[in-house]
């Protein structure tokens, strides 16, 4: 996905004339300028299901809920917890 960087340049003298071009770095500041950064984006590695039922399975084994073990996994992890939970039904009731 490519994006484009805009120039927003609003006169704030009263009239509120906007005007959006292209950036090409030849224009001349006249007064206030707000610059807006855009926030990084963080690349979340992939985490296999085998990992995420080897996370599971002791917490299961201890006693702990499917739904409790499975929000305490999904914080843990930054995963959304729907989808460690539908992981967790797949475990068979008998762990050893």
């Amino acid at each position: 996905m490519s994006t484009r960087r805009l120039l927003k340049i609003v006169d704030i003298t009263g009239t509120h004339r906007k005007k959006t071009t292209p950036y090409n770095g030849n224009f001349q500041v006249k007064g206030e300028l707000t610059l807006v950064v855009a926030g990084c984006e963080m690349e979340v590695p992939a985490i296999s299901e085998e990992t995420l039922k080897a996370e599971l399975k002791p917490l299961l084994n201890q006693g702990i809920s499917r739904s409790e073990a499975s929000r305490l996994l999904a914080q843990q992890m930054s995963l959304p917890r729907r989808q460690i939970y539908q992981l967790a039904l797949t475990i068979l009731d008998n762990l050893s």
